[in-house]
């Protein structure tokens, strides 16, 4: 799947480098999932106080908060460790 999608227009340097450590199963932290958790809820603050209702950043809070409870010191792609339990 992902030679299929570096091969079209989701090729990117993240697919590239965070597809390949999900494959390697190497989640060593180079930003940890701690500080994105932190940075999502200084968004949701935000939105908030300018009383936007962000679907995707509920959605996206919910299942980092979910990941941050056993990843938290691990890479952003630990997230597919979470999302494939509950598929």
């Amino acid at each position: 799947m992902r030679e299929a999608l570096l091969g079209g227009f989701a090729n990117s340097k993240i697919l590239e480098n965070h597809g390949q450590r999900m494959i390697n199963k190497q989640y060593k932290a180079g930003f940890t999932t701690k500080l994105h958790l932190k940075d999502l809820k200084i968004a949701k603050d935000i939105s908030k106080n300018k009383k936007l209702k962000l679907q995707a950043l509920e959605k996206t809070l919910k299942i980092m908060k979910k990941n941050n409870k056993s990843n938290a010191n691990k890479d952003s792609s630990s997230y597919y460790l979470t999302l494939k339990k509950e598929t």
